[in-house]
């Protein structure tokens, strides 16, 4: 077997420069639960060269690799929970591009808006953040009412940390990949 870059026969110990070490090569990559593994692709040098590539080239597929996570077998190696991805959530499914979105980012299960919101309806007031950063938001806005000749003691607040049931969660499948189609072609 001859390596498919630099065309050295691979073996498992190497004797002269005409031989490069054989390894096994995910097929289809770890990070994104490959599990054929190929001992006649790719040398071990040849293949960590291009490893630097494979993580450019599977960040294209984290929003499904993360969305499925619990759905699918677990990566060989390597760490693929703490993935954050990018997006949008949306009321409806119809999305048009006049309509806005909350930004959100989507780690572990949760989905969180990138700006702390709330809304208030009578006496109570829906507050929407993260966990880091909901309590100094509900000081804020604790502030701001108070500004407006209203006490924040005179309403109850419900704290939501995870805002994926507030409607149509849209990942970021290339937006800020500036070489989006070049990664997506080294396939």
């Amino acid at each position: 077997m001859r390596c498919f870059i630099c065309n050295r026969e691979m073996v498992d110990k190497p004797t002269d420069s005409n031989q490069s070490k054989a390894h096994g090569e995910h097929v289809i990559h770890n990070a994104i639960r490959g599990k054929l593994i190929s001992h006649s692709i790719l040398c071990e040098k040849c293949g960590g060269a291009y490893s630097k590539d494979d993580a450019n080239f599977c960040k294209i597929f984290a929003p499904f690799v993360v969305a499925l996570n619990n759905r699918m077998i677990l990566a060989d190696h390597g760490n693929t929970e703490g993935n954050t991805l990018k997006g949008c959530i949306f009321k409806t499914p119809d999305i048009k591009e006049s309509d806005e979105g909350i930004e959100i980012t989507a780690k572990n299960g949760e989905v969180i808006p990138v700006q702390p919101f709330y809304k208030i309806e009578g006496n109570k007031i829906d507050v929407y953040a993260g966990k880091k950063r909901i309590s100094d938001f509900i000081k804020v806005l604790s502030k701001e009412l108070a500004e407006n000749g209203n006490d924040i003691a005179n309403y109850t607040i419900e704290q939501h940390t995870d805002i994926q049931n507030l409607g149509y969660l849209a990942y970021y499948f290339s937006k800020g990949n500036d070489n989006f189609n070049q990664e997506f072609k080294r396939v």
